[in-house]
């Protein structure tokens, strides 16, 4: 996480500390942070203000906001099954040096304040999304391994249709990542709603059969991570020697990431 009002990077562990550095990766400190059963995500709120991601039991804050010089607990909300939360580890983003916040099952997105969460937008899929009646289902389930495994096999098997995994906006798009089924072979789908006259794109893959799977998303293009089999669709936006270095690559190799642009005007963002 970069902190842009401390100008710092900071690097969180789940066991509840944080190693904070300036942006030239030198180390500054380690902050140790409230006690909590664990910590998955960081955003800063404010100039003065974190705040943390936990999967936690319904009678525990999975947002926790703390002060950055206090590092005491000055707030907090969200209290939800801890099985439907785990669906997303990572459920901020910033737009505007404001802080968002959506799980990986439930519609609405909402806006953080150090006050509490205020929903902004939310997606509507009709009869191909999730709605509460199906996450009751699972919250009826007491024991929580077997909510689990229930959750999964529905996930696997089509009866949950998709796992919300990644939420993100700019000044022309709303973007969800829609992760239907489990394990290496689950597929993307694209949702990509344009701000200035409502239309919505959906898809799997680009025209240039390129799967999205995004790690960054700014008002100009998209980092994502290169998935193994698409290597031989990059063939002809690369130099001979450049395309002979892919093919070189194992699977388990580092990731190999690529940037999408975004076409100018909004147009159809399905093309390279």
């Amino acid at each position: 996480m970069v902190d842009k009002n401390q100008q710092t990077i900071g690097l969180l562990s789940p066991n509840g500390y944080m190693g904070i550095y300036d942006l030239c990766g030198k180390f500054i400190r380690q902050d140790v942070l409230p006690a909590k059963p664990n910590y998955y995500a960081v955003a800063s709120l404010s100039p003065d203000r974190w705040v943390f991601w936990s999967c936690v039991r319904e009678d525990e804050d999975g947002i926790t906001v703390v002060g950055k010089d206090s590092l005491n607990t000055v707030g907090g909300f969200w209290r939800n099954d801890r099985i439907l939360d785990m669906g997303s580890l990572n459920p901020f983003y910033e737009y505007h040096d404001n802080v968002y916040f959506a799980t990986a099952y439930q519609n609405t997105v909402y806006k953080l304040t150090k006050k509490g969460l205020y929903p902004v937008y939310c997606w509507d899929f009709g009869k191909d999304g999730i709605n509460d009646e199906m996450l009751q289902k699972y919250r009826l389930i007491e024991n929580e391994g077997k909510r689990n495994d229930e959750l999964i096999k529905d996930l696997s098997d089509g009866t949950l249709p998709f796992c919300m995994k990644f939420h993100r906006e700019n000044d022309l798009y709303y973007y969800v990542s829609l992760q239907k089924g489990l394990g290496t072979v689950n597929k993307h789908i694209n949702v990509f709603y344009r701000k200035q006259d409502g239309s919505t794109f959906v898809f799997e893959k680009l025209a240039e059969n390129l799967s999205i799977t995004p790690l960054l998303f700014t008002e100009d293009y998209i980092v994502s991570k290169l998935n193994f089999d698409d290597y031989t669709c990059l063939r002809p936006f690369l130099s001979e020697q450049d395309y002979s270095k892919l093919l070189l690559r194992e699977e388990d190799d580092n990731p190999c990431l690529v940037k999408f642009y975004f076409r100018k005007g909004g147009k159809n963002p399905g093309r390279m």
